[in-house]
C-alpha cells in the first residue's frame, strides 16, 4: 500500500489489515470479496494484490513443472491455492513417464458441498497432455478431508477407464481442513499444521 484514507495514515491501516487476517499469506489468498470489504483497499490497490498472487502463483507452479514431482510442494501450492476458497474445486495434476509434473489444470469449481465434473472432460485433460499418470485433487471448503461415497465412487470410476487407456490414475486427493485424505489408501497422508 502506497497511500491512506483521509482518516488514516498508510501505516494504521496496514496494521489494522494484518491484525485482521493474521499475516501477510492469510491476506493475499483471502477472497476477492473479503479484499474488496476492506477500509484503505480500493480497485486500484486491490488490482495490484491480485496482480501479485498471480505472478507468485505462476512462479510457484513453474517450479513444480518439469521436476520429478515432490508431493509436499504440490500439497503446500493446493493448499494455499484452496484455503480461503468457499466453493469446492476440482483440480487434475499430469504426468509424463519421467514423473515431471506436464500440468495442473481447476477443471470445475463448484458450490459450498459439491463440484460437478464428467468423466469425459477428465479424460480429455489426461490425453490432451499425453499422460502417462494422473491425479485428481479436489477440496472441502471448511470442511475435514474425508472422502464422501461420491469421492470414491468418481475415484473407481475413473480408474477403471483410466487401466483401459493405460494411464495411471495415481490418486484421488481431497484437500480438507485437517490435511489431505487419500482415496487409494483411504486415510489421512498429509496432517494440516495448526497456524
Amino acid at each position: 500500500m502506497q497511500t491512506g484514507t483521509k482518516a488514516e495514515s498508510v501505516e494504521i491501516i496496514s496494521k489494522k489489515i494484518l491484525l485482521e487476517f493474521g499475516n501477510l499469506e492469510s491476506l493475499f489468498y483471502s477472497p476477492i470479496s473479503k479484499l474488496k470489504k476492506l477500509t484503505g483497499i480500493g480497485k486500484s490497490k486491490l488490482s495490484i494484490l491480485l496482480s501479485v498472487r498471480e505472478l507468485v502463483e505462476r512462479i510457484r507452479f513453474e517450479n513444480l513443472k518439469s521436476k520429478k514431482i515432490n508431493f509436499n510442494s504440490l500439497f503446500q501450492y493446493l493448499y494455499l491455492k484452496t484455503k480461503n476458497e468457499v466453493r469446492e474445486n476440482f483440480f487434475t495434476a499430469t504426468f509424463n513417464s519421467e514423473e515431471e509434473l506436464i500440468n495442473l489444470e481447476l477443471l470445475a469449481k463448484g458450490s459450498l458441498e459439491e463440484v460437478g465434473i464428467r468423466a469425459r472432460d477428465v479424460i480429455k485433460t489426461a490425453l490432451d497432455d499425453g499422460a502417462s499418470s494422473f491425479l485428481i485433487i479436489h477440496n472441502h471448503p471448511n470442511a475435514i478431508s474425508v472422502a464422501s461415497e461420491e469421492d470414491y465412487h468418481i475415484y473407481y470410476k475413473l480408474k477403471k477407464i483410466f487401466l483401459e487407456l493405460q494411464i495411471d490414475l495415481l490418486d484421488h486427493y481431497v484437500i480438507g481442513t485437517d490435511g489431505i485424505f487419500s482415496c487409494k489408501l483411504n486415510k489421512l497422508i498429509k496432517k494440516r499444521k495448526a497456524n
